[in-house]
């Protein structure tokens, strides 16, 4: 695995972090002093719009579609292009560069239209984005910048109308924080989001024609059909249950060990009581595993998905082109065979689905299977843009994203991002865009979460990380008939 070694980095470096580090203390962010006034039921609002698609002029055309499939569904929709923000046709151009100006637009556009959500279209060469920044100071061990969409959601400043820059400190570079210090925030970033947001990472028109397709037969076709209520989890023993120092440490202070992958995938099956679960973990092939779920290998994943499924959650390790996970068991045996292969479940797998328009939302909770910057199609994107089926929706990191080890794995980082969409779509979100969001804001609310666990700049790091690689307003299980 390509990101093996920074994670193993990553473990010594909390295994050595001080109890004294567990209070720190940054900006106290909590949802009583937020503007935080989007909410569910505003879609489909009475005045102005609801939803904006931003994109480039090329593939406006190619959208049309899906803005009358929106407005038959009841969601004010309207397309705007690049080029219409960067001349002022509807709002005071404002910003020092193209993906300020793409924000003041948002910004104006909730103030003026009452907007709730925005998609954006198109790759980073064809929609521009804006990268976070992790500080060296001596420290630290993911210091290289990262593509982060929340800036785009992220409008407002602590309960304000003032716009939210990334910038404080006026120096030009973006979402500055540093990872292990008490004065972990440079730049003062809110980090909640303002609206729901998503990105489709078109790169040409016969991409944007074969996504709206698959949104608009998604949302019309998709009730009540029985494959919806399948729910698959892929998992494995993610951090190592006998040869972990980090696994040790993790136990002996707040858990209990676990195979990680698994473990999470059992609290995703608990809150999807309605579903119909597959389990594919590692653990299947031990005569002590799990005994209820299938071997983790490329076939049975690719059988499984092809059936149909609702929701995939692939739990484990990754990089851009690909996702895999470890078999139980001593260090060594770990190495020679992670599963489902050394190189994992990839974007070539993905050619040989046929799962048509039995599509599943594909939570990759791994690392760097959304980046977008070292890839031009990662892996998250390779999912919603095949045409023969695929997913829907995936939700993915644009970096390294990370986890704990053993029980303490749903308590912050990735895994309590991914539990609570769950948990919060067992009690009756159903928006693609609105599940994400309120996962970020659930997590900045949670003390314990931001930094009893991790330093908060770790946490940061997860949550500006997170990103939905679909439509927002993407009703799951479709509209009724």
């Amino acid at each position: 695995m390509k990101h093996n070694l920074g994670i193993v980095i990553l473990m010594v470096i909390l295994l050595v972090v001080p109890s004294s580090l567990a209070g720190l203390h940054g900006p106290h962010l909590k949802q009583s002093d937020k503007k935080y006034v989007i909410s569910s039921e505003s879609l489909g609002g009475t005045d102005g719009y609801d939803f904006v698609i931003l994109t480039p002029l090329e593939f406006s055309q190619g959208l049309q579609p899906l803005v009358s499939h929106k407005q038959g569904h009841g969601i004010k929709t309207k397309i705007v292009t690049l080029e219409e923000i960067y001349h002022g046709t509807y709002f005071l151009v404002k910003g020092r560069d193209n993906p300020e100006k793409i924000k003041y637009f948002i910004k104006d556009a909730i103030e003026n239209w009452g907007i709730t959500s925005t998609l954006l279209v198109g790759n980073r060469t064809k929609m521009p984005v804006r990268y976070a920044t992790p500080v060296d100071n001596d420290e630290s061990v993911f210091t290289e910048p990262y593509i982060t969409d929340l800036y785009y959601a992220d409008i407002y400043y602590n309960g304000t109308n003032d716009f939210c820059t990334w910038d404080s400190n006026n120096n030009s570079i973006f979402g500055e924080y540093l990872q292990m210090n008490n004065s972990w925030m440079i730049d003062n970033m809110d980090l909640y989001p303002d609206l729901y947001l998503g990105r489709l990472l078109c790169t040409n028109l016969t991409e944007v024609h074969i996504v709206v397709d698959k949104i608009i037969t998604y949302e019309n076709n998709t009730f009540n059909q029985s494959w919806f209520k399948n729910l698959v989890i892929c998992g494995g023993d993610t951090h190592g249950r006998w040869n972990d120092f980090f696994q040790v440490y993790v136990v002996l202070k707040e858990g209990k060990s676990a195979f990680e992958g698994e473990y999470a995938g059992n609290r995703i099956i608990e809150n999807m009581s309605d579903f119909i679960a597959t389990k594919l973990y590692m653990s299947a092939l031990l005569p002590l595993g799990d005994q209820e779920a299938k071997c983790l290998n490329i076939t049975n994943i690719e059988s499984a998905i092809n059936q149909g499924a609702g929701f995939v959650v692939f739990s484990g390790h990754g990089y851009p082109e690909g996702w895999a996970t470890y078999l139980p068991g001593p260090l060594l045996l770990r190495q020679l065979f992670p599963l489902p292969r050394p190189d994992g479940f990839t974007s070539l797998h993905i050619q040989k689905l046929d799962n048509d328009n039995r599509l599943p939302l594909i939570m990759l909770d791994a690392c760097s299977c959304g980046d977008f910057h070292t890839s031009k199609s990662p892996l998250a994107w390779e999912f919603v843009r095949y045409e023969d089926g695929g997913a829907i929706a995936c939700y993915a990191s644009t970096f390294y994203s990370w986890a704990l080890a053993g029980t303490s794995n749903v308590k912050s980082g990735n895994g309590f991002i991914r539990t609570y969409i769950f948990k919060n779509y067992s009690e009756g979100t159903d928006k693609a865009g609105v599940l994400l969001a309120q996962a970020i804001k659930a997590y900045l609310n949670d003390s314990d979460a931001m930094s009893k666990y991790v330093p908060k700049g770790m946490s940061a790091m997860c949550i500006m990380g997170w990103e939905l690689f679909g439509d927002p307003t993407l009703q799951l299980g479709g509209y009724p008939s």
